[in-house]
């Protein structure tokens, strides 16, 4: 199978069979050194905002071998709230959320986050995170690359879903100890949305507070079930069900 390698949004933009497009340095060695690719062979490049065109592996760069394609952006759209957590957690949270087809993820600074994200550290961590949802997004073949937002609390979160106004939302909340099962929510309040967004907390999960105002927005809060899930783990299995839900999946 032909590499695929992700540029920057707006590479491919008026390229047409034929033209050459330059590579990164990283990306350029990583092509030839690591996957031991030689110059002629095939690679489809993309741009990360739905845009891919096959092409050859050429001195210089990539040449085009057809105009580039458009693949319309999935619906409906699909954004995860995921608390903050410890240590690394979040670059998996990321990867797998992005190899499963989300289309953006938005890191949550909760009442019971540990971790702090101020000043440089909070740029070189963001920047971490795009590079790990651009990297997957190659691995998963996908020509669009999700979105990593700023962090922020939920109160500012949901503020700005609020403020976006761009169709139908719905809000589902995954909360240990919510008396409703995922499964009412998804089965009946899902046809029809343009935008389907799912929140899961940090360790020690959401704060009544949070979920109050969650729910003031009109989430649905739910159980996933009796097992109690990591953090990390717990978007991922909300996200599989509902993206299978909703017909992206499957």
């Amino acid at each position: 199978m032909d590499p695929f390698v992700v540029l920057a949004p707006g590479a491919l933009e008026g390229r047409a069979a034929g033209d050459l497009v330059a590579l990164p340095a990283a990306t350029a060695k990583h092509v030839r050194t690591v996957l031991r690719r030689p110059v002629g062979s095939g690679l489809v490049l993309a741009d990360g905002a739905g845009v891919t065109a096959p092409a050859e592996l050429a001195e210089g760069g990539a040449r085009c071998l057809e105009p580039p394609t458009r693949t319309p952006t999935p619906t409906p759209a699909v954004h995860v709230l995921q608390g903050l957590a410890k240590g690394r957690k979040l670059d998996e949270v990321v990867r797998t959320l992005t190899e499963l087809g989300v289309d953006a993820v938005t890191p949550v600074v909760a009442d019971r986050s540990v971790k702090e994200l101020d000043g440089p550290k909070r740029d070189r961590t963001l920047a971490r995170w795009r590079a790990v949802a651009t990297a997957a997004s190659e691995q998963a073949r996908r020509p669009h690359v999700p979105v990593i937002a700023e962090p922020g609390t939920v109160a500012e979160v949901m503020g700005r879903l609020a403020g976006a106004g761009e169709g139908r939302l719905r809000v589902v909340v995954a909360h240990v100890g919510a008396n409703r099962p995922l499964s009412s929510a998804v089965s009946s309040e899902l046809a029809g949305v343009d935008r389907v967004v799912l929140a899961v907390g940090p360790e020690g999960g959401w704060t009544p507070g949070e979920v109050a105002s969650f729910a003031d927005h009109g989430a649905a809060v739910v159980s996933l079930g009796d097992p109690v899930l990591r953090t990390e783990h717990a978007a991922a299995a909300l996200a599989a069900v509902v993206m299978f839900t909703v017909g992206r999946m499957g």
